[in-house]
């Protein structure tokens, strides 16, 4: 059983045909991992292609070496990583972390490769799952000038819409980010992410557990609605 239930719907499992999906499967091995656990380190000469089958897998990259880590992707159940560097046949570009326990399957490079070279149909699907990754990045860019509300509920917003699902207490993200995690994503500090985690608690947006989100708001409505001018510094008392 391979759990197609639990693949994100416009994932990269998600949209290959049954009989490509058991090709897939037979020329790949499962590992799992557990929370915390590297799957691949950014500078990695042969990173081999994972898909994540269940769990949640943080993508990171620092742009030096000494520089703070960005959060620059998630993958989740269905979905494919690694494959830019596989396919450029370079080393791997970012570094790979289960964010909770996490199943993947693992297809060598070679083996990858010779898997979407022979299937038309494959190579179409992970071009349109490129191109629309693509897409969602350059729209989170477009957030960057923003405040660091904005750019959070950017990033949330998106969570949402990919990886949300029902429960009592709204729409949950049960992807095991940290207020760290959350700063790397947009980057800012982790007290300004505090800061605006506490606001819209308070306005009734979200509420938290452990590692968890709750949203009660539809937040790319929410971001929709034109950004707060910035409060005009009040003039000198006169004397």
């Amino acid at each position: 059983m391979h759990s197609e239930r639990n693949w994100l719907s416009d994932s990269f499992l998600r949209k290959l045909h049954t009989v490509d999906v058991k090709a897939l499967f037979d020329v790949g091995h499962r590992i799992r991992f557990a929370t915390g656990v590297s799957l691949t380190t950014q500078g990695e000469a042969t990173p081999s292609v994972r898909v994540v089958l269940s769990g949640a897998v943080k993508v990171f990259r620092l742009a030096q070496p000494e520089s703070t880590p960005m959060l620059v992707n998630l993958g989740g159940p269905g979905e494919l990583l690694g494959v830019e560097a596989v396919l450029l046949r370079k080393q791997s570009h970012t570094g790979h972390v289960a964010s909770i326990p996490t199943e993947c399957l693992v297809i060598n490079q070679s083996t990858f490769r010779n898997f979407v070279d022979d299937r038309p149909p494959v190579k179409d699907v992970l071009l349109a799952i490129m191109a629309k990754q693509l897409t969602l990045r350059e729209v989170a860019l477009a957030f960057a000038t923003h405040n660091v509300r904005r750019r959070l509920l950017a990033f949330l917003a998106r969570l949402q819409f990919v990886y949300g699902k029902d429960s009592l207490r709204g729409t949950e993200l049960d992807l095991g980010l940290s207020h760290g995690d959350l700063a790397a994503a947009v980057g800012a500090s982790e007290a300004s992410v505090a800061t605006v985690l506490a606001e819209l608690k308070q306005e009734q947006v979200l509420s938290t557990g452990y590692k968890k989100i709750y949203v009660k708001q539809d937040l790319r409505k929410l971001l929709r609605k034109p950004e707060a001018p910035n409060t005009p510094a009040r003039p000198p008392a006169q004397v």
